[in-house]
């Protein structure tokens, strides 16, 4: 296990190379005690500020806001080796999905290559529509170079500015057993404030779900033929099968199924996020072919199903939700009104992954997926 000290070097030494090489190396026994004290007390004020950041954050949660266009930067890319550390589990797991394994072959299919053609792109791997789902993309001597399939920070998000902070449990010599249930809050809103889309926050996570399940580039899908959508694409069975790596929970034994109070909570953020970014997508269609037909119609399926929830459930912030999505006019040229609808809807879902309680959420039961529905099998224990 590390300590908060190995830990806190561990990650200094990798976060800031230059500051690390300029304070670690023992030049002398007379200068011993200056290198002690010194990476102690760059640590240490490091830590300071990754407290008080959190604090800022926390107060600002809820105004966060909840989308920002794309905001994926392959030069804050720091790769799954980095997550591999201290989540080995999750990692493993990860490597045997067909999502991280795509990496290896997506490029050799002829229906990518084909659809690369058709968009002008010369190779699949170099195409920035392609890239930006079936890769994860790190800046490498100024340009985007595919480094691995779908990855720890495609769905988490770009590591670099977070993860000094994500493993700080609270001074030097504590570990994570140890951290306090005041800091490991402070902590959790610091990296969500840092762009982190943290496991305890559902909609940030479906957020990274939609930004490709839901495809929002007209272009791809009219010209180079892609599906407007995953085929029957739902949060909660898509992230509960296969891809469920809970081993966190356990402390790295088991694969915890998450309860069905969390499930109830990600099935409804997943839909507003859903429908936020179908919504999103219409807003960017310039043409009445296949993108706009097909986005308008989920649309409609989902703003009815949202209307199903709210009012099951008896949520204000849901019937608001429902009545915000029935007034928008699924047309062309109606992106302004559209943009904003799909605004408020992610905040709502932002703020209503923060307070929901699963345990009010006992009518939304009927809409969960059936364990027939869950996409994949999940590893009950590390492969």
């Amino acid at each position: 296990m590390w300590h908060g000290s190995a830990r806190a070097a561990y990650w200094l030494d990798g976060r800031w190379p230059l500051l690390a090489k300029r304070v670690y190396p023992v030049r002398s026994v007379l200068d011993s005690r200056e290198t002690y004290f010194k990476p102690l007390f760059v640590v240490t004020a490091m830590l300071a500020m990754a407290v008080c950041s959190a604090c800022e954050s926390q107060t600002r949660l809820h105004s966060i806001p909840p989308y920002v266009e794309d905001g994926f930067d392959p030069g804050a890319i720091v790769t799954h080796e980095q997550c591999r550390k201290c989540h080995q589990e999750q990692v493993q797991v990860l490597e045997q999905h067909p999502h991280f394994q795509s990496g290896r072959s997506f490029h050799r299919r002829p229906d990518a290559i084909a659809m690369a053609k058709r968009m002008g792109d010369s190779s699949v791997k170099r195409s920035s529509s392609c890239m930006r789902c079936h890769y994860t993309p790190q800046q490498v001597e100024g340009r985007n170079k595919a480094v691995a399939g779908v990855s720890c920070e495609s769905c988490h998000g770009p590591a670099k500015e977070w993860l000094f902070a994500h493993n700080d449990y609270g001074g030097l010599e504590v570990t994570k057993e140890l951290e306090s249930p005041a800091h490991k809050q402070l902590r959790i809103a610091g990296v969500i404030g840092q762009g982190m889309r943290h496991p305890s926050h559902p909609y940030a996570l479906a957020r990274s779900c939609v930004r490709c399940h839901v495809v929002d580039d007209e272009r791809l899908v009219n010209l180079g033929g892609h599906p407007t959508r995953s085929t029957a694409f739902e949060f909660v069975a898509w992230s509960q099968g296969s891809m469920r790596h809970n081993f966190f929970r356990s402390d790295g034994k088991e694969n915890v199924p998450s309860a069905i109070e969390r499930r109830r909570v990600m099935l409804v953020v997943g839909l507003l996020a859903d429908l936020e970014s179908t919504l999103r997508a219409i807003a960017k269609a310039e043409q009445r072919d296949r993108f706009a037909v097909e986005h308008a119609k989920a649309a409609f399926a989902l703003r009815t199903r949202l209307a199903a929830v709210a009012k099951q459930t008896r949520i204000p912030q849901l019937a608001t939700a429902a009545r915000l999505a029935e007034e928008a006019k699924l047309s062309l040229g109606n992106g302004p009104q559209l943009k904003a609808t799909a605004d408020e809807l992610g905040q709502l879902a932002w703020d209503l992954s923060v307070t929901l309680d699963g345990r009010s959420l006992v009518g939304v039961d009927e809409w969960l997926p059936t364990d027939a529905q869950i996409v994949g099998t999940p590893s009950l224990t590390v492969p």
